[in-house]
């Protein structure tokens, strides 16, 4: 139909998590849901087996789109790479770790937890002193928020890493291992690096059916207003997640902070009244440093900390105590209570912990 969004909706397999359905984790109400469409600022038509159901509010919370066409020659299907190039989706990084004897590792973009990993793996296998790391990303700098950054930049100086920043990555040579990068202060300068190990994480974008809907902005994202998460032009149109275009990153911390502002916001505007809860661009980005080890950073949309524990257990440390919260609290949290509704985010532990201050 003119002017209709159309896209599919897919669930997770049920070997998502630890053998667990994705419908087990949202409940006995989450339904698989095919294609959807509808005319811009109307209802919007949900195509459920044979019957289609109107709804006069629609949620928005698309997934991210993994190809990279900017990179030459495109990437192959994952599973098909041989054992010198890898992507963070899917494939097990151990495997390369543990057979190399001394690598040349390039990791490039925003993935600097592999460095930290590899780099703990090559020390305790005695392996280090033979090993040239190397990292680049196309950012200006290791992290956007200034505290966190130095905190990073610290433990880049103490293990002897490499970091390039404003390199693209714009071919990858695979019979010869090599990666081609473009200076991006530099435009048309580039650099080949040669790698006996080569770990990929391309950029994301919005789904194609997104992009060419009457929801998105002039680049693609669901356009809403970054308090509210409402859509600017469609008063029944909210969104949340990968592909809404609010000023800040993307984890899950994020994705459950913000679940809770449609839920208030929803009901007052089928009231006719005006939404009053407010998301702050709280994000949290737990920065795994090694084995047992993160950095647990909390910021809002002016990349300020907003940490929910007290000053004197700074966050801008390595901790056991973060590395655990991570590895075992957060995907109870996420599986368990955020798909269910339960969970909306630290920001009542924050006012607690700091004594409604904070």
């Amino acid at each position: 139909m003119p002017g209709s969004f159309e896209t599919s909706v897919s669930t997770f397999p049920d070997s998502a998590f630890k053998g667990l359905p994705i419908s087990t984790s949202a409940g006995p109400d989450f339904k698989h849901l095919g294609h959807f469409s509808g005319p811009p600022g109307r209802s919007w038509f949900y195509e459920h087996g044979t019957s289609l159901q109107a709804q006069q509010y629609f949620h928005c919370a698309p997934a991210l789109s993994k190809c990279d066409p900017n990179v030459s020659p495109p990437p192959p299907p994952f599973q098909s790479l041989n054992r010198t190039l890898r992507s963070v989706y899917g494939i097990s990084l151990w495997d390369l770790t543990s057979s190399n004897q001394g690598p040349r590792f390039v990791p490039t973009k925003l993935r600097f937890k592999t460095v930290y990993l590899s780099e703990a793996y090559f020390r305790k296998t005695g392996k280090r002193s033979k090993a040239n790391i190397i990292f680049n990303t196309s950012l200006g700098t290791i992290f956007g928020v200034k505290k966190y950054a130095a905190a990073l930049q610290e433990i880049i100086r103490e293990r002897n890493l490499t970091v390039n920043h404003k390199q693209n990555l714009i071919e990858v040579r695979a019979d010869r291992q090599e990666a081609v990068f473009e200076n991006l202060d530099k435009p048309g300068e580039t650099q080949v690096i040669s790698y006996e190990m080569l770990h990929v994480t391309p950029p994301m974008s919005s789904p194609d059916a997104l992009k060419t809907s009457p929801v998105a902005d002039a680049v693609g994202w669901v356009d809403l207003d970054k308090e509210t998460l409402q859509h600017k032009k469609y008063p029944n149109v909210f969104g949340i997640g990968d592909c809404a275009n609010l000023p800040t990153s993307k984890p899950a911390a994020a994705v459950a902070a913000q679940s809770g502002i449609p839920d208030r916001t929803i009901s007052l505007t089928m009231k006719n009244k005006k939404p009053t809860k407010k998301y702050d661009g709280y994000t949290s980005c737990p920065l795994v440093t090694g084995y047992n080890r993160v950095i647990l950073a909390e910021f809002d949309y002016n990349a300020q900390p907003l940490e929910t524990f007290p000053q004197s257990r700074s966050q801008s440390r390595e901790r056991l105590t973060m590395y655990l919260m991570k590895a075992d609290l957060m995907p109870f949290l996420c599986w368990n209570m955020m798909l269910r509704g339960y969970w909306g985010g630290p920001a009542f532990l924050r006012k607690l912990f700091h004594l409604g201050m904070s």
